[in-house]
């Protein structure tokens, strides 16, 4: 990555077309702790998604990502065409050195605003849009407080339904940064909900569903396949339920020995759940019926998905997950917990199946009743497609958040209407 100059620059002359009816320039930043050009998670799925589909409508666009300790300078570089800048974040507190650890905040912080200045001018920046709530995010308040554009927060579940375990000090800084948000959005009615619940100080909390692209390009895998399996798209971690996919694969063997699942993602943050599922799968005679493939990229998720019989979907708990998208695009047949937002999203029987949660004996009925009536299973796979092709398209998504975004903007020229 090359250094941003601290001297003014001459930026580049953005587009200054947008979506028809609309032919005023709109800078946006996105911002997201994510490790592009490495793509991990529903998250990542969608800043990618919806800075693709703003590119394609012509909206001025930038990236930020906070970088790690050794990224101590404001550095850009490009990605697909999108100037991507990094620079470390850092936080006031020090929990091993407090007093040095502020004392060092202070010192950096005001280069790291103007770091932050020197990204809104070149880019002609006008409005910001945060994914998830974060500590770091206590800078774009602060540019905002001192002149800069107005932010929106993105929340994606998973953040909210996590906010009760944060210290008290941290609940109180976030808190802090979503009062000063222009808007908020949840990425799922249950979403939303889930966050007017948390943060009752919010007046307003739209819902903005994930969006995706429909026409995916596969592929192919150096892989060896089985002839009939099913896939699990998440990483090892206790809110996707792989313990739940364990039991009901163990009840699959006697039926269904032939079965095979697929499990696409990381396995190294719950090292120790990641070695129960195995023990279950060990004792219940599965250990070679469930293959861990790691990480894949999405084209690769999307091959293996064409080869498959359908996907589940065990989770305790969900935001807006791209494997709902995922399994759409693909026409497959999708098994999920019946928890919210599969209860919104999902027609049991109609365009899928829901087992109820923690209930590996329902998973590994509905799983069952796939094998058993392909003719139904390629029924509700088609019409899950059409329910993504319609409602959760990525240019539908774009849409609507470039809504926002310049009513955002307008609001900011107008205050008078607030």
């Amino acid at each position: 990555m090359s250094p941003v100059p601290a001297t003014t620059d001459t930026p580049d002359t953005p587009a200054t077309t947008g979506i028809p009816g609309n032919p005023d320039p709109l800078g946006v930043l996105l911002v997201h702790h994510t490790r592009l050009p490495k793509i991990t998670g529903g998250i990542d799925t969608m800043l990618v998604t919806l800075m693709v589909e703003l590119k394609k409508s012509k909206i001025p666009t930038a990236l930020f990502a906070p970088a790690s300790w050794e990224q101590a300078t404001l550095a850009r570089d490009d990605y697909r065409g999108t100037p991507l800048y990094r620079r470390r974040l850092r936080m006031p507190l020090d929990r091993d050195r407090p007093l040095r650890g502020l004392l060092g905040w202070l010192r950096e912080f005001p280069d790291i605003l103007k770091g932050l200045h020197r990204v809104i001018a070149r880019e002609k920046i006008q409005v910001i849009h945060l994914q998830t709530i974060q500590s770091y995010q206590l800078y774009f308040r602060l540019l905002h407080l001192l002149g800069g554009p107005p932010y929106l927060v993105t929340l994606h579940g998973t953040d909210v339904l996590r906010f009760g375990g944060k210290n008290p000090l941290q609940a109180r800084l976030l808190k802090w940064i979503l009062k000063g948000a222009a808007r908020v959005v949840g990425v799922s009615p249950a979403t939303a909900q889930a966050a007017r619940e948390h943060f009752p100080f919010l007046n307003q909390v739209d819902t903005i569903p994930n969006g995706i692209a429909i026409h995916p390009t596969p592929q192919p895998l150096d892989l060896a396949l089985p002839e009939k399996f099913f896939i699990l798209v998440c990483d090892i971690e206790p809110v996707k339920g792989p313990d739940i996919a364990a039991k009901a694969w163990v009840k699959l063997r006697k039926s269904h020995p032939d079965v095979h699942l697929m499990v696409v993602g990381g396995h190294h943050f719950y090292p120790e759940l990641t070695q129960r599922v195995q023990g279950i799968l060990n004792q219940g005679g599965c250990g070679e019926r469930v293959h861990f493939t790691g990480t894949l990229k999405r084209e690769e998720i999307f091959y293996l998905a064409q080869k498959s019989l359908g996907q589940i979907a065990p989770s305790r708990r969900e935001g807006m997950p791209y494997i709902f998208l995922e399994a759409g695009v693909a026409s497959l047949p999708l098994v999920a917990s019946a928890i919210p937002p599969f209860t919104e999203l999902i027609q049991h029987g109609s365009n899928g199946l829901l087992a109820q949660v923690e209930d590996p004996d329902a998973l590994a009925a509905c799983v069952r009743q796939i094998i058993e009536e392909p003719d139904h299973a390629r029924e509700m796979g088609q019409a899950l497609r059409q329910k993504v092709v319609q409602q959760f398209s990525a240019h539908h998504m774009m849409t609507k958040y470039v809504t926002l975004y310049r009513d955002i903007v307008d609001r900011k020229k107008s205050p008078s209407n607030d």
